[in-house]
């Protein structure tokens, strides 16, 4: 795990089962339940590429199904996440897949618009190499001190 200094820090795990799918209805409740200004959904991704992906698009698919019927076809996000000195450590991405971690992005997103909640969502990709986490927790932590000290 991850672990970053920020001022309200809410983890939970919706992996690819059934309990991640509860999970991410507890998270949803959690959600409408928060004063959260800014969430971030942290997932790994298994690519050649050692880069951190800056996602900035969630879509209405979950596999080959839409993740929620009456909704659009997807959501913009992580419109707060800026990267000052943008290098080849990051990539902007608007294709994070049809699985947990985009479907988990666009609930999140769908479920601030439909609650009227003020809150903005994001999600960051770090690459699935163990060996290199504290390089990737250090540069995220960079983004969230970014986000903290635009405010």
């Amino acid at each position: 795990m991850i672990n970053l200094k920020c001022t309200d820090f809410l983890s939970v795990e919706c992996s690819t089962n059934a309990i991640g799918l509860m999970n991410t209805n507890k998270l949803l409740s959690l959600i409408k339940e928060s004063n959260y200004k800014y969430i971030i959904g942290l997932g790994i991704y298994a690519s050649k590429n050692n880069v951190i992906k800056i996602e900035k698009k969630a879509t209405n698919h979950f596999r080959n199904e839409k993740a929620i019927k009456k909704a659009p076809n997807y959501y913009d996000i992580g419109e707060f996440i800026k990267i000052e000195d943008m290098d080849t450590n990051f990539v902007i991405s608007d294709k994070m897949g049809n699985s947990w971690c985009n479907m988990t992005a666009f609930v999140i997103r769908d479920c601030l618009n439909r609650n009227n909640i003020s809150a903005l969502n994001g999600f960051i990709h770090i690459p699935n190499e163990p060996e290199n986490l504290p390089v990737y927790q250090s540069v995220i932590q960079n983004v969230l001190n970014s986000i903290k000290s635009s405010n």
